[in-house]
Order: C-alpha cells, then structure tokens, then sequence
C-alpha cells in the first residue's frame, strides 16, 4: 500500500465512519410505551416522580436520540394523564422536565413537512410564557395525533364522544371550489368528535413576498393558502408550508388548534 492510498483510505473512514456502528433507523423512532417497553432508568424514575405509577392510565411516549442532517434531537419522553402533559428531555445526565397543566395550553401547532414533523405548545404556566417542540418522524405521526386529539379534547371541554353533524362536514367540502379542497380536506379530518361547524374561511391565493435577512443574507418566502374553521370549541388554521418563490411544489401543511375557553 502507497503512502497516497493509506492517507486516502484514512481521510475516507474519518469522514464516513463504519456502517456496522450506525444505529438502525427504526432504533430512532417514538414509540408507545407499554408495561413492556423497556425505558432508560433515568426516565423510569421521573415518570414515577410526576405520578405516572401505570403506564395503562398514562399516554407515554418514548423517543430515543435521533440524528439527521444538521438536526439533532436528545432523548426524550412525553406523558399525559388526561390534566397534565409532561415533556422530559435528557441533556447530558440531567434532566430537562416541563409540566403543562391542560388549563394552561393556550395553542396546539401541528406541522407535516415530507418525514419531518413536529409538535409545538404555547402555553402560560406560573405567568410565564413557554414554548416546547418535540419533533419525531412523520412515519410515526399516529402516535402522536392521538396524544394531540386527547390534549385538544381536553383542553376544549369536551366530555361526550358524540359525532360531530354530518352536514356541515359535508358542506365544509362540497361547497369549495377545486383549488380550496385539499385545505377544506386537512380541515374535516381535523374535527374531533363532538366539535360543530360555525363558519369557514378561505384563501387560496399567495400572499405578498415577505423579505427576510440581513446585511449578508436576504431571502423571500411566500405564505401559502389557509383555511380558517370556527367550531363549538376551539378555531382552527390550516396553511400549507411557506415556500421559495422558484418552487411549484407543497410538501405539507402546518395546523394550529386555539380552544376558546
């Protein structure tokens, strides 16, 4: 072997460590935690601490530490126990835990952009105003749109899981034109049980370029189109992701669920 070829072969196992001590993709994703889900200790002793003795009684979520591009997300575990969402994050050997009492959530956002999606609360806890997002893989988006239509349901008071009319559901669609109905689409399958229609409203025309940056750098995105729907219980907004003013194309949507109590 050349001095050439022993300095490649070196820069090249720098750059691109060994492929047998990658981590499996799937070993990155949330999962439901079960009585048979094994959970790091340090997790196990905090789920115990803020009173989730029964995992069947709580809504648990584990997400182990996940790496991809230039985003890096620490291990992390979300519990609800229908008054309280609790988010714990690992950073180093200490523990990171934020307690939200379903009273104080004051806005739900949603986001779906291709696999990359996320959850993000806006709420008022002691008077002070504070904001947490965890984000997780779109593949296993189920699992936390359950946990967000149990927070929402929660959070907007209601207690019966009576279907919501039929009629307005329908009309929320039929009454579009073809340019609004995938937004109108987002909208109906946004509705809890139990929520009634008030009034919808549209605009599926770009809004103005709105100019971002500095001295060195400057960039324009165009908001996208957006559906407003008031129900009995909360208001929901609809938009697609902001785009560059080059591209055609949508890779997903952004929700925001406000209660109005």
């Amino acid at each position: 072997m050349t001095w050439f070829d022993s300095m490649f072969g070196a820069t090249l196992r720098r750059r691109f460590p060994s492929q047998q001590e990658d981590v499996p993709e799937i070993e990155t994703w949330a999962r439901l935690v079960t009585r048979e889900t094994p959970l790091p200790e340090v997790f196990e002793r905090a789920l115990i601490r803020l009173g989730h003795h029964d995992r069947d009684a709580s809504y648990v979520i584990f997400q182990p530490a996940d790496q991809w591009g230039s985003r890096c997300t620490a291990p992390r575990l979300v519990a609800w126990d229908g008054a309280h969402l609790d988010i714990i994050i690992q950073r180093d050997t200490a523990l990171d835990t934020q307690r939200f009492p379903v009273d104080s959530i004051e806005t739900i956002q949603r986001g779906r952009i291709l696999l990359y999606s996320w959850l993000k609360l806006d709420a008022t806890v002691g008077g002070r105003q504070i904001t947490r997002i965890v984000e997780f893989n779109t593949v296993v988006e189920s699992v936390f749109n359950k946990l967000i239509d149990s927070v929402r349901k929660a959070r907007a008071g209601i207690e019966h899981a009576s279907d919501y009319q039929v009629e307005p559901a329908r009309t929320l669609l039929s009454s579009a034109n073809q340019q609004a109905r995938r937004l109108l689409a987002y909208a109906r399958g946004s509705l809890l049980r139990g929520e009634q229609v008030i009034s919808v409203h549209t605009c599926v025309e770009e809004g103005r370029p709105l100019r971002y940056g500095g001295r060195f750098r400057k960039r324009t995105y165009i908001p996208g189109p957006y559906v407003i729907v008031l129900t009995s219980h909360e208001v929901i907004e609809i938009h697609e992701d902001w785009r560059l003013p080059t591209q055609q194309k949508r890779y997903g949507a952004i929700w925001e669920f406000a209660p109005l109590s």
